[in-house]
């Protein structure tokens, strides 16, 4: 997944991740395959949660100096957060999965329900495809 983010020129200014020892390996397997400096991954004990009002609200006080944030979490607090943010999106998130949305915001604080337009969802079932 890490290779295909960079392959496809996906970048983050930050990455957030769920304290969960599997969550803290995939994210440093992703920095990895991203040359993204795994000494810049915050984890955070809020994350490790399966409530999507958890992430929301940590996810309303990220620094505003950051545009493009991974977040590393857990289901079914992200599958429900994607299809709260975007109507196009509710589906369940496999496990490994990666989805990115264009957030009609210009501070987190604004994060809101309906507020995203889905730029790509990717799987490990459909990494090769155009899907």
């Amino acid at each position: 997944m890490g290779q295909w983010l960079k392959t496809n020129q996906v970048t983050f200014d930050q990455v957030y991740c769920s304290a969960a020892q599997r969550a803290m390996e995939t994210a440093k397997t992703l920095c990895l395959a991203m040359d993204y400096p795994k000494h810049k991954i915050i984890t955070k004990l809020e994350l490790y949660d399966f409530d999507m009002n958890s992430i929301y609200h940590y996810i309303e006080a990220i620094d505003d100096r950051y545009h493009n944030v991974a977040i590393i979490g857990h289901n079914p607090a992200l599958s429900d957060l994607s299809a709260y943010l975007c109507s196009s999106f509710a589906r369940n998130l496999p496990t490994c999965s990666i989805i990115q949305f264009d957030l009609d915001i210009s501070e987190w604080v604004q994060i809101s329900a309906l507020c995203a337009k889905l730029s790509f969802f990717k799987h490990p079932g459909n990494l090769l495809t155009n899907e």
